[in-house]
């Protein structure tokens, strides 16, 4: 599940439809009354989200409902990081970017989607960063086996994050130098080491 996060959504949100901004605007999809692009922005939205206004009723602490990429995004990025009032960065910016797409305006268009799909890229790699802390300090080793199992299907879902220059080799280098190991044999070494390639990577 973790894994699909990253190679499902994020990459097909991100990568596919927000990263196409080049998409046919002029002329309207056979039988409907949007063009090609604003199909796209929709969809990335839809798929994010089943609420009109993503994260809505949220507080501090809370996915107000939320799922898979939809709860991360919002666990990671609830509040404004200047104010620190509650501020919903996302639908913000989905909105912006909606109008964008109506104004034709594609160099805005391009500041709104990777603002999105940064935001998603770093709520991912902190996700991981969570999990393999949660390794480090929680007391039973069916509480740490279990947080390994998360943390490395967010590690695997890193190799979609194209924004923050990460690709299969950087996942792989740090989900098989766990995974090898092996929970029993896993060392606080190899999960620093791991933290710190997420860190250096994600700007975190």
């Amino acid at each position: 599940q973790k894994s699909l996060i990253g190679v499902y959504q994020i990459d097909y949100i991100g990568n596919v439809l927000l990263a196409n901004i080049d998409a046919d605007n002029t002329n309207l999809v056979a039988g409907t009354k949007y063009t090609q692009l604003e199909q796209n922005w929709d969809k990335a939205y839809g798929m994010l989200t089943q609420k009109n206004i993503y994260g809505s009723g949220a507080v501090e602490g809370s996915t107000s409902g939320e799922s898979l990429l939809g709860a991360y995004a919002w666990e990671f990025n609830p509040y404004h990081p200047k104010t620190n009032k509650a501020l919903n960065v996302l639908h913000t910016a989905f909105l912006k970017g909606r109008a964008a797409v109506v104004n034709n305006d594609k160099a805005y268009l391009k500041i709104q989607a990777d603002a999105i799909r940064l935001t998603f890229e770093k709520a991912l790699a902190s996700a991981a960063l969570g999990y393999l802390g949660k390794w480090k300090s929680l007391p039973t080793e069916a509480e740490r086996a279990h947080a390994l199992a998360e943390g490395i299907g967010f590690i695997y879902a890193l190799r979609v994050c194209k924004l923050s220059g990460a690709d299969v080799a950087f996942s792989d280098d740090i989900f098989n130098d766990l995974i090898n190991t092996g929970h029993w044999d896993l060392t606080i070494g190899k999960v620093n080491s791991a933290e710190s390639k997420i860190k250096s990577k994600f700007g975190l």
